[in-house]
């Protein structure tokens, strides 16, 4: 989870690279978090939600992640 997300984030990751899916579990809705292994797209997903990266086997893998960060008030 991502501290400070207000949600939304989207990510693109390049990269000529073995390994590194992405992983995202829904708030417990699935009963296995969803594998995205896509290159050069961007994907949306919900910052707040655990998510995590497989090891990379081999290569470079670049990402850029952009997201909403949440102020704190009070």
């Amino acid at each position: 989870r991502d501290s400070k997300n207000a949600g939304d984030s989207r990510m693109i990751v390049m990269g000529d690279y073995q390994g590194g899916d992405f992983l995202i579990e829904d708030h417990g809705q699935r009963a296995t978090p969803t594998r995205i292994s896509e290159k050069y797209k961007w994907i949306a997903f919900d910052g707040r939600n655990r998510h995590w990266t497989t090891p990379i086997t081999s290569g470079m893998r670049y990402s850029i992640v952009a997201f909403v960060f949440a102020e704190r008030t009070g």
